[in-house]
């Protein structure tokens, strides 16, 4: 359980463990207030022997990821719940997925639907990102959450960064589309 309130004032209970990595792991949880609201709460680690970042930068980290995240409020992106900053209770919570592209190829369900799903869906989120002025950063399998209701979800925005001034203008790429390419 997660003892200290939330910059919301709420209290998460974690269930299970879903994915770690180098810096953290992800639970699935619910909310105390609201025990049929399921999240997932990203914590990272207090301590890592391993880890080439300190404590202080893993904070830092998540408070940007948790501002990168609330910059985008639409269907296609986890949406931000709430979140915690202090030492003992350092936490994001967002809506939880229950898979990603992920597990579907190791459980060898990517059917044509999926990947046509896939195939629309993955421009739109470019585009929205681009709108946004933001680059993800670590856009792969294990971070988009593929739903029952068919939308891909982008999951992790750890490495989402804002694109430079200079790069913020339209898309380079002519309404008619790129000049097709003949090897020589």
């Amino acid at each position: 359980m997660i003892t200290s309130p939330s910059v919301n004032g709420k209290r998460y209970a974690v269930r299970e463990s879903i994915d770690h990595g180098l810096y953290g792991r992800v639970y699935k949880g619910h909310s105390l207030d609201d025990p049929s609201l399921t999240v997932a709460i990203k914590k990272p680690l207090l301590y890592h022997p391993d880890a080439r970042t300190t404590l202080d930068q893993r904070k830092r980290a998540l408070r940007f990821e948790t501002f990168m995240l609330r910059r985008v409020d639409h269907e296609n992106v986890a949406r931000y719940h709430d979140h915690g900053t202090n030492d003992e209770d350092l936490y994001l919570v967002q809506e939880y997925v229950p898979e990603t592209l992920k597990d579907r190829i190791r459980s060898n369900t990517v059917t044509q639907t999926v990947v046509v799903d896939f195939l629309l869906q993955i421009p739109e989120i470019l585009a929205l990102l681009q709108e946004k002025n933001m680059i993800h950063g670590d856009l792969k399998c294990p971070n988009i959450g593929y739903t029952p209701q068919r939308l891909l979800k982008i999951l992790d925005f750890g490495e989402a960064i804002p694109l430079p001034h200079s790069m913020q203008r339209p898309c380079l790429v002519p309404p008619e589309g790129l000049p097709h390419f003949y090897p020589p």
